[in-house]
Formats: C-alpha cells, structure tokens, sequence
C-alpha cells in the first residue's frame, strides 16, 4: 500500500484518524491525501513527489433548456 505524508496547517478533525493539530505529519493513502490538500486546505504535501492526479469521467452534458413553464404539481395532501 502506498503512502503519502502531509503536514497538517491547522487544527483538523477527521474520523479516521481523529483530531490532528498544526504540524502533525500523516502519512496516508493518497486520496485522502489529496483530500485533505485540495478539498479541504487542511494539510500540505511534505518534500517529495505528490501523487499522481486520478482521471475523472467527463460530466454529463447539460440538459437542453426549455423556454415552456414546468407543469404544476398536484397537491398530494388533503387539508
């Protein structure tokens, strides 16, 4: 299993591994790693080569817009 290392920036509470103070160094997978550095901004990669970038799949094209009104919803409740 390959390991990343990151330092923590700041105070960061993960269920995983708990809570973690600035300037802790955990070592982890590489998605969370990646996690915590680019979603979160919690941590930085420490000296050495970052992970490789994983390939996402492409977003669904948006859906046509249509210039007629929704129809109106039925109330499915009696009052």
């Amino acid at each position: 299993m390959e390991l990343v290392e990151v330092e923590i920036l700041g105070m960061t509470i993960t269920q995983q591994y708990g809570t973690l103070a600035g300037g802790d160094v955990l070592r982890t997978s590489p998605e969370f790693a990646r996690h915590l550095v680019e979603d979160c901004g919690a941590a930085k990669y420490r000296a050495g080569p970052k992970p490789a970038p994983t390939v996402t799949a492409p977003e669904a094209a948006p859906e046509p817009k249509n210039d007629e009104p929704a129809p109106a919803q039925k109330l499915t409740k009696k009052r």
